[in-house]
Protein backbone atom coordinates (compact mmCIF):
# COMPACT_ATOMS: atom_id res chain seq x y z
CA UNK A 1 0.00 0.00 0.00
CA UNK A 2 1.69 3.43 -0.98
CA UNK A 3 1.14 6.14 1.06
CA UNK A 4 -0.98 9.14 0.24
CA UNK A 5 1.22 12.30 -1.35
CA UNK A 6 0.66 15.63 0.18
CA UNK A 7 -0.62 18.09 -1.91
CA UNK A 8 1.60 20.83 -0.39
CA UNK A 9 3.53 22.28 -2.95
CA UNK A 10 6.13 24.77 -2.18
CA UNK A 11 6.20 28.22 -3.52
CA UNK A 12 9.15 29.69 -4.90
CA UNK A 13 11.52 32.34 -3.11
CA UNK A 14 11.68 35.92 -4.32
CA UNK A 15 15.70 36.08 -5.25
CA UNK A 16 15.26 39.70 -4.19
CA UNK A 17 13.39 39.62 -0.95
CA UNK A 18 17.01 40.81 0.79
CA UNK A 19 17.43 43.61 -1.52
CA UNK A 20 14.08 44.94 -0.62
CA UNK A 21 14.60 44.63 2.79
CA UNK A 22 17.63 46.74 2.61
CA UNK A 23 15.94 49.29 0.69
CA UNK A 24 13.34 49.64 3.09
CA UNK A 25 15.90 49.84 6.25
CA UNK A 26 17.42 52.94 4.26
CA UNK A 27 16.90 56.67 4.67
CA UNK A 28 15.69 58.39 2.15
CA UNK A 29 18.36 59.15 -0.24
CA UNK A 30 19.09 63.05 -0.15
CA UNK A 31 17.94 63.23 -3.73
CA UNK A 32 14.56 61.95 -2.82
CA UNK A 33 14.69 64.30 0.01
CA UNK A 34 15.42 67.43 -1.86
CA UNK A 35 12.98 66.55 -4.72
CA UNK A 36 10.19 66.07 -2.49
CA UNK A 37 10.85 69.29 -0.39
CA UNK A 38 11.36 71.45 -3.65
CA UNK A 39 8.29 70.05 -4.56
CA UNK A 40 6.47 71.70 -1.37
CA UNK A 41 8.47 74.89 -1.67
CA UNK A 42 7.50 75.55 -4.72
CA UNK A 43 3.82 75.09 -3.97
CA UNK A 44 4.17 77.63 -0.78
CA UNK A 45 5.91 80.20 -2.93
CA UNK A 46 2.71 80.03 -5.18
CA UNK A 47 0.64 80.17 -2.47
CA UNK A 48 2.41 83.32 -0.53
CA UNK A 49 1.74 85.01 -4.01
CA UNK A 50 -1.51 84.34 -4.37
CA UNK A 51 -1.35 82.05 -7.61
CA UNK A 52 -1.22 78.45 -5.84
CA UNK A 53 -3.66 75.78 -7.76
CA UNK A 54 -5.60 72.84 -6.19
CA UNK A 55 -2.69 71.24 -7.41
CA UNK A 56 -0.17 73.60 -5.10
CA UNK A 57 -2.60 73.34 -2.51
CA UNK A 58 -2.81 69.63 -2.79
CA UNK A 59 0.79 69.49 -2.35
CA UNK A 60 0.87 71.34 0.46
CA UNK A 61 -1.93 69.38 2.40
CA UNK A 62 -0.32 66.07 1.67
CA UNK A 63 3.41 67.35 3.37
CA UNK A 64 1.43 68.68 6.24
CA UNK A 65 -0.84 65.29 6.74
CA UNK A 66 2.56 63.51 5.87
CA UNK A 67 4.16 65.22 8.83
CA UNK A 68 1.06 64.55 10.83
CA UNK A 69 1.13 60.76 10.12
CA UNK A 70 5.14 60.82 11.02
CA UNK A 71 4.06 62.14 14.80
CA UNK A 72 1.42 60.35 15.06
CA UNK A 73 3.99 57.11 14.34
CA UNK A 74 6.69 58.92 16.73
CA UNK A 75 9.28 59.55 14.39
CA UNK A 76 9.52 62.98 14.36
CA UNK A 77 7.75 65.43 17.19
CA UNK A 78 6.13 68.81 16.22
CA UNK A 79 2.48 68.26 16.97
CA UNK A 80 1.32 71.79 18.10
CA UNK A 81 3.27 72.73 15.24
CA UNK A 82 1.48 70.85 11.86
CA UNK A 83 -2.19 71.44 14.39
CA UNK A 84 -1.18 75.13 14.14
CA UNK A 85 -0.39 74.88 10.78
CA UNK A 86 -3.61 72.99 9.69
CA UNK A 87 -6.19 75.94 11.62
CA UNK A 88 -3.51 78.47 9.13
CA UNK A 89 -4.57 76.71 5.68
CA UNK A 90 -8.32 76.58 7.23
CA UNK A 91 -8.43 79.98 8.29
CA UNK A 92 -6.85 80.82 4.28
CA UNK A 93 -9.40 78.73 2.84
CA UNK A 94 -12.46 79.96 4.27
CA UNK A 95 -11.13 83.79 3.90
CA UNK A 96 -10.48 82.58 0.07
CA UNK A 97 -13.92 81.52 0.03
CA UNK A 98 -15.75 83.96 1.50
CA UNK A 99 -13.55 86.78 0.08
CA UNK A 100 -12.12 85.72 -3.08
CA UNK A 101 -8.73 87.12 -2.25
CA UNK A 102 -6.14 84.84 -2.67
CA UNK A 103 -3.33 87.03 -0.48
CA UNK A 104 -2.35 85.84 2.50
CA UNK A 105 -1.47 87.64 5.60
CA UNK A 106 2.50 87.54 6.59
CA UNK A 107 1.68 85.20 9.28
CA UNK A 108 0.49 82.81 7.30
CA UNK A 109 3.33 83.45 4.35
CA UNK A 110 5.50 82.44 7.62
CA UNK A 111 4.21 79.54 9.04
CA UNK A 112 4.15 78.27 5.70
CA UNK A 113 7.53 78.89 4.82
CA UNK A 114 8.78 77.74 8.28
CA UNK A 115 6.84 74.38 7.61
CA UNK A 116 8.38 74.05 4.09
CA UNK A 117 11.85 74.86 5.21
CA UNK A 118 11.71 72.45 8.18
CA UNK A 119 10.38 69.59 6.07
CA UNK A 120 14.21 68.37 4.91
CA UNK A 121 14.94 68.10 7.80
CA UNK A 122 11.90 66.24 9.02
CA UNK A 123 11.73 63.64 5.83
CA UNK A 124 15.97 63.39 6.82
CA UNK A 125 15.38 61.46 9.42
CA UNK A 126 13.24 58.48 7.82
CA UNK A 127 14.02 54.97 5.98
CA UNK A 128 12.43 54.41 2.66
CA UNK A 129 9.78 52.12 4.28
CA UNK A 130 8.81 54.54 7.24
CA UNK A 131 7.96 57.02 4.53
CA UNK A 132 5.50 54.39 2.61
CA UNK A 133 4.31 53.18 5.99
CA UNK A 134 3.05 57.01 6.62
CA UNK A 135 1.82 57.82 3.02
CA UNK A 136 -0.51 54.54 3.27
CA UNK A 137 -1.67 55.81 6.42
CA UNK A 138 -2.23 59.42 4.83
CA UNK A 139 -4.51 57.62 2.04
CA UNK A 140 -6.01 55.15 4.65
CA UNK A 141 -7.15 57.89 6.86
CA UNK A 142 -8.57 60.33 4.44
CA UNK A 143 -10.28 57.42 2.86
CA UNK A 144 -12.15 56.80 6.17
CA UNK A 145 -12.66 60.53 6.84
CA UNK A 146 -14.19 60.69 3.22
CA UNK A 147 -16.08 57.38 3.58
CA UNK A 148 -17.95 58.79 6.69
CA UNK A 149 -16.34 57.03 9.33
CA UNK A 150 -15.83 58.83 12.74
CA UNK A 151 -11.90 59.04 12.99
CA UNK A 152 -11.04 60.17 16.81
CA UNK A 153 -9.54 63.04 16.85
CA UNK A 154 -10.01 66.76 15.36
CA UNK A 155 -10.24 66.26 11.53
CA UNK A 156 -10.44 69.14 9.50
CA UNK A 157 -11.28 68.26 5.79
CA UNK A 158 -10.38 71.66 3.24
CA UNK A 159 -11.21 71.26 -0.29
CA UNK A 160 -8.83 73.72 -2.34
CA UNK A 161 -10.32 76.79 -3.86
CA UNK A 162 -10.01 77.04 -7.61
Amino acid sequence: MSRKRSSYRPKGVNPTAHLMAMIGAAALSRDDVLLRAARLRLAVDQACMGQATPADWRQIFDCVNLAEQLIRMKLCAGREVVEGLQETIEAIHDRQRATGTRALHQAERAALQDFAADYASILGGVTQQQYMLAQRGVEDRIRRILSGERIPASVRVVEAIE
